[in-house]
């Protein structure tokens, strides 16, 4: 069943939640998924739909219909004081957190036939306490999403792996991220003695590569960053 609602007025209530119960705006990010910039436009053009209303009405622990019924001030002051002690005001530390940029570009793990898309498309947030334990530095590291299945299966098809850019190095049975004729590659570095670096699929159905001294002069070939963390969703 369609419910139909007027996307300015729900906004405009969930506001009114936000500000009466003092949760940030990077709170209520953190806390449903949903970016900052989302939330600064449809403060200004309404909720886009229905879904998204919902995850804001499960973050504030508050059904839909009070979001799209005709709910008058005094009822909403009622029900969001009678709300408050159940939701964290104050939320988490926000600076225990660091932002880590995703970018647009995919990774290949397949044939390298990739967009050429860059830019940051959002940011993902991880505890300043496990980037320091992991020895990584919160400017250097970068999210892209992992397009096939030559590295299955340690990584699998539209994964999201996290690359130290400072390290480049390469070190055998080390898993990197690969700039090899114009392709962007995620590939693991094999180990032996070799004139230049071989760069091995997990997947024995893919061929192994070289980055030689000739191809790192001609067509820019590098190493870009290590691989230090991947997350999959089910």
């Amino acid at each position: 069943m369609n419910i139909f609602f007027d996307k300015n007025v729900a906004m405009d209530k969930v506001i009114e939640v936000l500000e009466s119960r003092k949760i940030s705006q990077r709170v209520f990010s953190i806390k449903t998924g949903i970016s900052e910039q989302n939330i600064v436009n449809w403060k200004k053009r309404g909720v886009p739909d229905l879904e998204k209303l919902k995850i804001m009405a499960e973050a504030l622990e508050l059904p839909v219909n009070f979001f799209t019924g005709n709910v008058e001030a005094p009822k909403l002051r009622q029900v969001v004081a009678s709300r408050t002690d159940s939701y964290n005001i104050e939320g988490p530390n926000i600076d225990d957190y660091a932002w880590v940029p995703k970018v647009f570009t995919p990774v290949c793990a397949g044939n390298g036939s990739c967009d050429d898309r860059d830019g940051i498309s959002e940011f993902y947030a991880f505890k300043k306490s496990w980037l320091r334990k992991s020895h990584l530095s919160e400017n250097n590291l970068r999210l892209m999403v992992c397009d096939g299945d030559s590295m299955y299966p340690t990584i699998k098809h539209k994964d999201t792996c996290m690359f130290d850019v400072a390290d480049t190095m390469p070190r055998a049975n080390n898993i990197y991220l690969v700039r090899l004729d114009n392709r962007l590659l995620v590939r693991r570095v094999a180990p032996g003695e070799s004139m230049g670096i071989v760069l091995a699929p997990d997947n024995n159905n893919w061929p192994l590569e070289t980055i030689t001294v000739e191809s790192q002069s001609a067509r820019n070939d590098a190493i870009l960053g290590r691989l230090v963390w991947i997350a999959r969703e089910f």
